[in-house]
Parts: structure tokens; sequence; C-alpha cells
């Protein structure tokens, strides 16, 4: 009788393939969770910023800025909760199969890899860059401020990292595993960046805290847009991390 394994060695044990089916599994559901609660603060936001300003002074840029954004962090985070789900799936059936991959495959979940990357790090960015909108608007009359200029930097820096990112993730999918210890360092460096980013960015509105309470506590429409927009924010945050 032959024996019962492919070109890889023995066939995994059934119980592995049930626990790490039921592990994915897990994890692909609890993270539905914050994205179906992301989906309906963007659903909102996005609602909101469509209607006509009340106020002739109301930034019409601002207000697209906004939206765009919104309606980009919406279509990554859908497409990063597919992509895991279709990686989770193609996991299964090649652990069910002797994890034997053929080209084509091995060709596809590299895809799969690159398109969530792209799809993660382009919603961490645009988080990034909602968070510092609401600085530089309350720092609009100083904005060559430190509190102002640093998370800015920060915020290039990060794009710069997001770019060296995917530039490796691509060479890694085209040429093999040279670049995979670089674009490595460079995926925890780009979270730091993000991380001091918001961190930065939020110290420099607590100094105008004042000036903070006022705006959010006017009642004004941009306030209920700048509460909404934070909590998605926070969400996207926990969302990205994850998946």
């Amino acid at each position: 009788m032959p024996p019962l394994s492919g070109a890889c060695g023995v066939l995994p044990d059934s119980n592995f393939i049930g626990r790490k089916i039921l592990i994915d599994s897990t994890l692909l559901i609890a993270s539905t969770i914050p994205y179906g609660a992301q989906l309906v603060l963007q659903w909102i936001c996005v609602k909101i910023l469509r209607r006509p300003p009340e106020h002739a002074t109301s930034s019409r840029t601002g207000r697209a800025f906004l939206l765009v954004a919104t309606l980009l962090m919406l279509v990554s985070s859908t497409v990063s909760l597919g992509l895991s789900a279709t990686h989770s799936i193609l996991d299964g059936i090649a652990i069910s199969n002797d994890a034997a991959y053929d080209s084509h495959a091995q060709y596809f979940e590299g895809l799969i890899d690159l398109a969530g990357n792209i799809t993660k790090f382009l919603n961490i960015w645009i988080g990034d860059a909602i968070v510092f909108w609401r600085a530089w608007v309350l720092w609009r009359h100083k904005r060559k401020a430190p509190q102002v200029y640093i998370p800015a930097l920060l915020l290039v820096c990060t794009a710069v990292c997001v770019l060296s990112v995917l530039f490796f993730t691509i060479l890694t999918a085209t040429i093999g595993r040279p670049s995979e210890e670089p674009s490595s360092a460079l995926f925890y460096l780009t979270f730091g960046l993000s991380a001091a980013t918001n961190l930065a960015t939020n110290a420099s509105i607590g100094l105008h805290r004042k000036a903070v309470r006022e705006y959010l506590e006017s009642g004004n429409h941009h306030a209920s847009h700048e509460k909404l927009l934070m909590l998605l924010l926070e969400s996207g945050a926990i969302y990205t991390v994850l998946l």
C-alpha cells in the first residue's frame, strides 16, 4: 500500500487541520465586529458630508477631503476583509492538500498578500491624514509652530515608509525572498511612525485644549463631523491591528 504522503511529506493530522480552520475562522469573525462598527460610522459620515453646508463660510475643500478620505477608508477596509477571508480559505485548502502549492496558487496568494498590504497601509495613512487635518484646522493661525510641523514631518515620514514597504513587498513577490528582512523592518517602522504621528498630533491638539473644547461643544455642523470622524479613526486603527 503506498504511503499517504504528497510532494511535501506526510499529510497533516486531521486534528491540526481542524484547529487551524477553527482559529482562522474565529479571527475572521472577530475582525468583522470592528469592521461593522466602522461601517456604520462611515455610512453616517458620508450621509452628513453629502449634505449642503449650512453656513456660507463652511469650507467646501475640507468637506470634500473628508468625504473622499472616508470613502477610501470604506473601500480599503472592505477589500482588506475580503482578502483576509480569501487568504484563510486558501490556507485551509493548502493544508488539507498536503500544503503542496503549484506555481499558480503561490502566485495568486502572493497577489492577495500584496493587495492586503496596500489596503491596510492605505487605511493607516488616511487615518493619520485625517487626525493631522484636525490639528491643521485648529492651528490655522500658527501653522509654522512646532506643534504643527512636527506632526506634518512624521506624517510625511510615514508616507515614505508606506511606499517603501509596498516597494519591497512587490520586489519580494517578483524575485523571491531576498527583500523579506528590510520589508519586515519597514513594516514595524511604519506602524511606529504612524503611532508617533497620532501621539504628536493629539498632543498638539491637547495644547489647544480650550479651542478644541469650544470647537467640539459649539454645536455647529463641523463639530459633529469631528466627533464622528475621530471615532471612525480610532475604530479604524483597532480594525487595522486586528487584520
